[in-house]
């Protein structure tokens, strides 16, 4: 009952974004070798993805090595999204909602903009873009065009609140992150 009640929600979250699933792609998947995001790691983290007004709020864990970053979000306690990624290729994993409706380079790519070092990130990204970082936060542009900003509320993003708002897809995410291990 209350696995059937979470898959429910998440999927009228994930429906609420899936209407421009077509124009979901405006960045592509950044390849960052999961070893220059620092060393090894857990991240418990809440995550709270809204689009026009719904919202969802999942709980989620990122697991980081050197060979590998392998997201979790559940809901209610319910799995409802796995992925890997080893630095040039994602692999969903068995539960087949995305987290809040996002696919897996999406919210990959969510990541890594929140958490990459600004260098490493900078050098993943394909010409057309470009990276401006601040103190607070940071910015991806498309020429003059504002894809992603991002916003952190303390100065140490993995643990505690950063905002990221997704301009080309129309979606803001919250996310309070703590390194447990």
């Amino acid at each position: 009952m209350i696995a059937r009640r979470a898959r429910r929600l998440v999927a009228a979250a994930g429906g609420a974004l899936a209407g421009c699933t077509a124009m979901f792609l405006p960045l592509p998947l950044l390849h960052v070798r999961p070893a220059d995001l620092g060393p090894p790691r857990t991240i418990e983290q809440r995550l709270q993805i809204v689009r026009h007004g719904q919202a969802v709020v999942l709980d989620g864990v990122a697991d980081v090595s050197a060979e590998q970053v392998q997201l979790i979000a559940t809901a209610l306690g319910v799995r409802l999204y796995a992925l890997r990624y080893d630095g040039r290729h994602v692999v969903p994993g068995p539960a087949g909602t995305p987290a809040g409706g996002l696919p897996p380079p999406v919210a990959l790519d969510d990541f890594l903009l929140l958490y990459a070092p600004a260098e490493v990130l900078a050098a993943a990204l394909p010409d057309d873009l470009r990276l401006v970082t601040r103190p607070d936060g940071r910015q991806l542009y498309r020429g003059s065009r504002l894809l992603v900003a991002v916003r952190y509320e303390t100065d140490d993003p993995m643990n505690g609140r950063s905002r990221l708002h997704n301009a080309a897809l129309d979606y803001d995410l919250v996310v309070d992150s703590t390194v447990v291990q």
